[in-house]
């Protein structure tokens, strides 16, 4: 009698490659979750960082032109600053001239800037005729951190300081980014001004 030729596989190879299988797709399942997880911290941290550039870059287009002499800084509130200032626009003759550029870009004399962070958090750029009457208030950005804790307990999220004895003024952004899965993103960037005019 012959014997019989195998065909298939047994039950205890089939329970092992199906054992080393699951372990597999586990392992595979693992990296691409932690890869998915890491791609979207990533991105959040570029849409916060992105968000803080482009405010402080608003910011800074329009401060660096400031005439020093027309420098306001409110500093009432223990949660945020605000800064009103005028820029030097074209010379008249020898005359300087202040004011600030309006939102077609065209200089107006004795116009004002000011930039202010409301109650929600939102940092406005508020643009006043000579007679202090608004003309706009455009919206910067949204998410400043009013009660920013950096360990050494609540700090401002918008704060303008000039330096004594300089024409020098340091700035301050803090913002905050939230989620729909709770997460939460703190990110500030600080410079220094030097205003020449």
């Amino acid at each position: 009698m012959r014997a019989r030729s195998r065909r298939g596989f047994t039950l205890i190879e089939v329970s092992v490659a199906l054992a080393v299988g699951i372990v597999l797709l586990a392992a595979v399942t693992g990296i691409v979750l932690a890869t998915t997880q890491s791609m979207d911290q990533v991105s959040r941290n570029a849409a916060v960082d992105g968000n803080l550039t482009r405010t402080i870059e608003v910011f800074l287009r329009d401060f660096r032109e400031a005439a020093l002499d027309t420098v306001t800084v409110t500093t009432l509130d223990p949660d945020r600053d605000s800064v009103r200032f005028q820029t030097v626009g074209p010379r008249t003759g020898a005359a300087r001239r202040v004011g600030a550029d309006d939102e077609s870009n065209m200089f107006q004399e004795n116009w004002t800037i000011t930039f202010r962070v409301d109650a929600d958090g939102d940092l406005f750029r508020d643009l006043r005729d000579g007679n202090g009457s608004l003309v706009s208030s455009r919206p910067i950005a949204s998410g400043i951190d009013a009660r920013f804790d950096a360990g050494a307990g609540p700090q401002k999220g918008f704060a303008v300081t000039r330096i004594p004895g300089t024409n020098l003024y340091d700035i301050l952004i803090r913002m905050n980014g939230s989620y729909r899965d709770g997460t939460a993103m703190r990110r500030e960037i600080r410079t220094t001004v030097l205003l020449r005019n």
